[in-house]
């Protein structure tokens, strides 16, 4: 009975598993598909899915132990909700209240699922997928000549802004899973064409995305696209020269090609870019911000309300900018825990091997592109990041535990006369194994 129940609890958590892949594949979707009374399709999927993961960790009385980051996100939640005795904006604060607590929840939830480097790679495989709908949404509208507003196209259900950040943001994604996997002299014939198929896939995303995001004439995601881009051009010619050339001029070939679809006027707003900075407009976010000022230092150390600018401002516009939008609504106390938040996760991101950290910074880089004229402190592609890399951490620390644990042993056998300097103590190889153990918990 002890034996069939451990087998229930890991069939559970790994459909638990696969319907966070299902979850995080419809996040680019954002408001593209609606049921009726009940919200986004991405959100009805994510709360049946986090409803099923607590009802195991209910079944089973386990968790993993959250570590420090996952404090540091109740911190920032308990402060933001604190905001509602104090808003200027309850009902605004509610609703936000409610969005952290999935972001949190969620951020549980894969800490608590995701025990190897291929999940979070099957993760990020899903959420390319899922973009891949979003630019065919757009590429859809544009020819329908279904425009967003004026010369702007966007996936259904969102506006511009939105689908230049979720199309820029899963391009440093498909780069790394472009180059994540490559077939040595021992691979089959089948594992190399499943290899190649996705290397295409990932690849093929990049002019797609590029084409969507100018068809979308928003000027912050052409600028997210180069450090994106830079990292994946570095990334193909570093994983295979010739392969990465050949790629390389495929990409260009057909990134010209796609743009000629492109019409002229969202190359003429595109263009303006460099007059709206000079003329200090900047569509309008510089005056946003003068009054985003005001409301701060009416409240500089415990803000105006969690999502209570609109409120605030007359216009009911979002500051657009999202340490701008934390400091005015949460207070200096609130900044604070979100960027002490965020560097924890930087940090993290740092200590993993040079490939899988140079993605992760590049995925942040083109975050902090948007992050200065978008409000994201609440986006759940953001929160979503945070919690792989964090997840895969984890995963990394305890490879390279392992792996000097069994150096350790092999030097050992070969050497007798050091085992008793070498091998441990029965309580220490006890202690070892429950760290080590990536599902010590089952």
């Amino acid at each position: 009975k002890k034996e069939r129940k451990k087998e229930d609890i890991l069939q559970m958590r790994t459909l638990s598993y696969w319907l966070t892949v299902v979850m995080i594949g419809l996040m680019p979707w954002m408001d593209m598909v609606h049921l009726p009374g009940m919200g986004t399709l991405s959100r009805v999927v994510g709360l049946g899915t986090a409803a099923f993961w607590l009802f195991v960790v209910v079944f089973t009385g386990k968790v993993r132990k959250p570590v420090p980051f996952h404090l540091l996100a109740l911190l920032f939640l308990f402060w933001t909700t604190a905001t509602i005795f104090w808003s200027v904006g309850v009902d605004r604060t509610w609703d936000r209240a409610f969005i952290y607590i999935r972001m949190v929840g969620m951020a549980l939830m894969i800490w608590d699922l995701y025990d190897a480097k291929s999940m979070v790679q099957t993760a990020l495989q899903a959420y390319v997928i899922g973009a891949y709908v979003h630019a065919g949404s757009v590429l859809y509208n544009y020819w329908l000549g279904a425009e967003s507003v004026y010369g702007r196209y966007a996936a259904a259900g969102n506006i511009a802004n939105t689908t230049a950040y979720v199309l820029g943001i899963a391009l440093p994604v498909a780069w790394y899973l472009s180059t994540v996997a490559r077939p040595t002299a021992t691979t089959d014939i089948w594992e190399r064409i499943r290899i190649y198929l996705w290397q295409t896939v990932n690849l093929a995303y990049v002019p797609i995305a590029l084409t969507a995001i100018a068809l979308s004439a928003t000027r912050f995601g052409i600028i997210m696209a180069i450090p994106a881009c830079l990292y994946g051009f570095y990334g193909l010619l570093r994983t295979h020269r010739a392969f990465g050339v050949v790629s390389l001029l495929a990409l260009v070939g057909g990134i010209v090609f796609l743009m000629t679809f492109v019409p002229d006027s969202s190359f003429q707003r595109l263009a303006e870019t460099g007059e709206s900075i000079r003329s200090g407009d900047l569509t309008g976010r510089v005056e946003l911000w003068r009054i985003a000022q005001e409301a701060w230092e009416g409240r500089p150390v415990i803000g105006i309300g969690s999502d209570a600018f609109p409120s605030f401002n007359r216009s009911g516009r979002a500051a657009h900018n999202t340490y701008l939008v934390i400091l005015v609504e949460t207070g200096v106390i609130g900044l604070v825990c979100f960027l002490t938040l965020l560097v924890a996760t930087l940090v993290t991101a740092w200590r993993l091997s040079f490939r899988d950290s140079l993605f992760w910074l590049t995925l942040f880089a083109v975050w902090g592109v948007s992050s200065l004229v978008l409000n994201l402190g609440h986006d759940k592609s953001f929160w979503l990041f945070l919690s792989l890399v964090v997840a895969q951490g984890r995963i990394d620390q305890v490879q390279r535990t392992t792996a000097t644990v069994t150096e350790a042993a092999g030097e050992t056998l070969s050497n007798p006369m050091r085992a008793g300097r070498l091998l441990p103590s029965p309580a220490t190889a006890v202690a070892t194994e429950i760290r080590l153990t990536p599902n010590t918990h089952l």
